[in-house]
């Protein structure tokens, strides 16, 4: 580059930038003439920029960051280095079949005796080996490694060619764009609803296991000989529980394609997973009429954007030159295609499970949610999808009064018989919950029997039961007695053989195998990523089977926002509380419990919002009702209690969250006991307020008192216990208590090497926050020998690395840093450990 004018280049790329795509080369070649150096450099900086999956904005305003990002010697990035005919682990490298804005795609080959396999290797280019492209290069390869679905393209493997320049070995897919493939064989509408519902379905499989795509268009959407698609790139994707990273974008630079963009994606707001669901949309309109809702080619980025911000889009059918084809679309395909992109988020398909639903319904004749929802709009589909049997207007007119009443006594008939199971399973429930429950440590005397022995005497009389839908009755209810006791292991071991036996005898798409979906979603609790996938399984379900505005499919949705509010995806939380809102105001039944529950989530909601003011008043306001219907002590009430001191410790107010904090305390433990996993916490965010303020003689109390009642609830060879003493020991440390701070962190490493073994990433943080205990008390040597085998057992798992771990390395830099910031080498260490987790 040193040889070159980057005025003349900048100016060239201007000009580039504002043309049509097939007038671009043509305006370099004629304005670099014969000056080969120039035109290869200009080349390679335009392909660069409108290969990277997004366009720049404003040029001039970030050419130097752009320049400095893309090569540090312009040089290298026309010289790239050919891969083709290279080893790569057991693969040779046959040719080049693609490109992308920092990965260039080879096809290699596997060829033995035994066997040949192509596969598709994906490498990033020279010249753009920077640190932010290999974070997301290694992104890019964790998430489709986490991805297992026969729509997505599978990984294989990976690794580092010369030390330097990582690859990943992806499924070789041999198909064309779903556009194309759909122009080139004329498939009829149905046939590319067919395809596109399979996009859906990965898309939504995506999505449950937190990942957003963010680049979805039919490039990535391949269609092969057999007619199965495959979804294929997920580089600039995101998880969706990496909540607090929300934006992959550089100023000047996002990874996007305008054209298949969402309005939030331009603007660089929120991203959810309705912005991929506004992608397929674009695509799924595009299907239909042969033509994207804007026409953009013409425009320059930032007119592009304005259209896709501002303007509305036509109806498909208008679109359309073939009548026949136009005529088709009318109705409910153009408002199915208008709603999945909507420009406001909270008004188009929010997950792929309603999108899928209205296309089924489409296709059965159904009316769809995306149609006003009226008596001439349904009347019309009912008569569309019996027409061939109604004809004439007087059998019409028969037909409706005798279907009304036939299925008025019938739903009357099953509603009774369904009063009737329902009673009869609630007793059993009832009276078996009753027992546990006077069976429980808090009023049992000496001589009585415990609450788990009569648990583990009933799972043996249930396993003994001859019916089996009996025996998963039965299972379920002693599993949710085993979580409530707070024995969650257990509890998840017996409903998943529930499970299994309805199963067997009910079917995957019946009420029983609904709720006992959400009853193990419920014993996750706070595992809300684990939670949500049995939350979503009953939703799906159950509005299947009662309707979407069912009391019980409002219960699910209740329940998936409560999880979305605990994975801190405050938007997404919101619309799942407003939809079952919504449901439980219409309903004709009321149903106290479930409204309850929904306003104590949305003040949760405000919390997370960070609207703290919000907050205070919605928990003051339920502390303040009366409890005739509630019991006095209810663990809701310790709940409200306990959140509500949150709102306080969140504002630094820690003397107002003390009489809140005490006062969850007292009631978990007089319901639950001093063990239960819900008393635990109670007391260690009692502890933790008291060491705010300063009052170390409580807090040590306290937090002695935790560990003491952990080994009596979860024995000493517990993960349970290895936390409260990994964590006092820390907090001790953090306070310069060394000695005592060492003894515990001694006991909580020989507990996480006990009981989960010497190379789990809890034994390399025990052995880290010993380590740093040791170092802070001059005891260098000893200090030195934990930290390397803490680093040794991190590089290790460095790939299992979770939001806990993150967590637990935050809280070892924060002791550095306030303890001994001198120590630069490990504060770095545990940095990299954070970024690599990040990335």
């Amino acid at each position: 580059m040193d040889d070159l004018n980057w005025d003349k280049v900048e100016t060239i790329i201007d000009e580039v930038l504002s043309l049509p795509e097939e007038k671009r080369y043509t305006y370099i070649e004629e304005t670099c003439g014969h000056n080969q150096r120039l035109k290869d450099e200009v080349t390679q900086l335009v392909e660069s920029i409108f290969d990277s999956e997004g366009w720049l904005k404003d040029l001039k305003d970030h050419k130097h960051e752009f320049y400095d990002d893309v090569s540090e010697d312009l040089k290298s990035l026309s010289s790239t280095q050919d891969f083709v005919g290279q080893q790569v682990g057991s693969y040779t490298i046959k040719e080049k079949i693609g490109q992308g804005g920092m990965g260039l795609i080879y096809l290699a080959e596997h060829t033995d005796d035994n066997f040949s396999h192509q596969v598709a290797i994906k490498i990033i280019r020279d010249g753009q080996a920077t640190k932010t492209n290999i974070q997301r290069f290694r992104r890019e390869q964790r998430i489709l490694a986490s991805l297992n679905h026969p729509g997505i393209a599978q990984l294989y493997d990976g690794g580092i060619i010369d030390k330097e320049t990582p690859y990943i070995i992806m499924e070789y897919v041999c198909g064309i764009p779903i556009t194309k493939y759909c122009r080139k064989h004329n498939c009829s509408i149905e046939k590319r609803i067919d395809l596109f519902k399979q996009v859906l379905e990965a898309v939504r499989y995506a999505h449950e296991n937190l990942v957003i795509h963010r680049d979805l268009k039919p490039d990535n959407i391949l269609v092969d000989e057999s007619g199965q698609i495959k979804i294929l790139d997920f580089g600039i994707s995101k998880l969706l529980e990496d909540e607090h990273n929300l934006s992959l974008t550089k100023t000047g630079a996002r990874l996007l394609t305008p054209k298949y963009a969402a309005p939030e994606q331009i603007k660089e707001t929120n991203i959810t997973t309705a912005t991929d669901l506004y992608s397929l949309g674009v695509i799924f309109y595009e299907l239909l009429s042969n033509r994207p809702p804007f026409d953009l080619d013409d425009c320059t980025t930032y007119q592009a954007e304005q259209i896709i911000l501002n303007q509305a889009p036509t109806k498909p059918s208008s679109r359309c030159s073939d009548n026949h084809l136009s005529e088709a679309l009318r109705g409910d395909l153009n408002a199915i295609a208008l709603k999945a992109i909507r420009k406001e988020p909270n008004q188009r398909y929010r997950v792929a499970t309603e999108f899928l639903e209205d296309l089924n319904n489409y296709l059965k004749g159904l009316p769809i949610s995306a149609r006003t929802d009226s008596f001439q709009y349904r009347s019309y589909k009912f008569i569309g999808r019996h027409k061939q049997s109604l004809t004439a207007a007087a059998f019409i007119f028969i037909l409706i009064i005798g279907l009304t009443g036939f299925y008025t006594w019938k739903i009357a008939e099953e509603r009774n018989h369904a009063r009737v199971e329902a009673q009869k399973a609630e007793n059993i429930s009832n009276f078996l919950l009753t027992l546990f429950e006077s069976s429980h440590p808090s009023n049992s005397g000496p001589e009585d029997i415990t609450a788990r022995e009569l648990l583990q005497e009933g799972r043996q009389k249930a396993d003994q039961i001859i019916d089996e839908a009996m025996q998963a009755n039965m299972l379920s209810v002693i599993g949710q007695a085993y979580a409530k006791l707070g024995y969650r292991d257990s509890a998840l071991t017996i409903l998943n053989q529930s499970k299994d036996l309805i199963k067997r005898t009910h079917g995957q798409e019946s009420l029983e195998y609904a709720t006992i979906n959400f009853d193990i979603g419920n014993t996750y609790d706070v595992y809300a990523d684990l939670a949500l996938p049995f939350y979503q399984k009953s939703y799906n379900i159950r509005s299947e089977l009662l309707g979407k505005n069912h009391l019980r499919s409002a219960e699910s949705l209740l329940q998936i926002g409560k999880t979305h509010n605990n994975l801190g995806n405050t938007d997404s939380a919101r619309y799942y509380l407003e939809r079952s809102e919504d449901i439980i105001a219409k309903s004709t039944t009321p149903n106290p419990s479930i409204e309850l529950e929904v306003d104590q989530e949305i003040a949760r909601l405000y919390y997370y919002s960070k609207d703290y003011q919000k907050a205070e008043e919605a928990y003051l306001e339920l502390l303040s009702r009366p409890k005739d219907n509630l019991q006095t002590d209810s663990l809701a009430i310790s709940r409200w209690n306990q959140n509500l001191a949150w709102v306080y410790i969140r504002q630094q107010q820690f003397d107002k969250a003390v009489p809140y904090l005490e006062k969850a305390l007292l009631i978990t433990e007089s319901l639950l006991g001093k063990g239960h996993e819900k008393t635990l916490k109670a007391r260690n965010d009692l502890a933790g307020v008291n060491s705010d303020l300063g009052n170390l003689e409580r807090f040590q109390s306290l937090s002695e008192e935790n560990i003491e009642y952990t080994i009596e609830q979860y024995g000493n060879t517990h993960k349970m216990t290895c936390q409260a003493n990994s964590a006092y020991g820390l907090q001790l440390t953090l306070y310069k208590i060394f000695d005592k701070g060492e003894k515990y962190l001694r006991q909580a490493l020989e507990i996480c090497s006990s009981a989960m073994g010497s190379n789990h990433i809890w034994t390399a943080f025990a052995n880290a926050a010993l380590s740093a205990n040791l170092e802070f008390n001059n005891k260098p040597e000893a200090s030195l020998k934990y930290f390397n085998e803490g680093q040794k057992i991190f590089k290790n798992n460095s790939a299992k690395l979770n939001r806990v771990n993150k967590r637990q390395i935050s809280i070892l830099l924060r002791l550095y840093n306030e303890v001994d910031p001198s120590s630069k080498d490990r504060i770095e260490s545990y940095s990299n450990l954070l970024a690599e987790d990040d990335s």
